[in-house]
């Protein structure tokens, strides 16, 4: 098993009180140091098949099995796309912020990062 697989957990692991038997979702991180008590603990991201997450915690790798069906393959594929749309729609926000930021600094004679704190001060004020 490796980052990325497609699982299904078959067994119900005995650190969730949520019965989570069935859930299908992918490896995100693969912790064997033991410093859980057990040899390999699996961060699992649960999925609908709609690409978007459901839940997500840790399970030990004994709980789980590789998930074969192409619907779920293709969950994952819609959830990478949905994230890649994300990550964009960060970015561009914060070139348009990191843009605004200069523009006002420079129109009131102030650097960025005297209008990033004020931003901030007035941000931790609330609507």
């Amino acid at each position: 098993m490796q980052v990325g697989d497609i699982v299904r957990v078959v067994k119900q692991p005995p650190n969730q009180i949520a019965h989570i038997v069935g859930e299908v979702g992918f490896v995100n991180q693969i912790d064997s140091t033991g410093k859980f008590g057990r040899e390999e603990w699996i961060d699992f991201m649960a999925l609908k098949l709609n690409g978007e997450l459901s839940g997500c915690g840790a399970v030990p790798g004994d709980c789980v099995e590789l998930e074969t069906s192409p619907e779920w393959a293709e969950a994952k594929v819609k959830y990478d796309r949905l994230r890649e749309q994300s990550l964009e729609e960060s970015r561009a926000y914060n070139e348009r912020f990191k843009a605004g930021v200069a523009e006002i600094a420079e129109r009131h004679g102030l650097t960025p990062e005297v209008v990033r704190q004020i931003h901030e001060e007035v941000s931790r004020l609330g609507p």
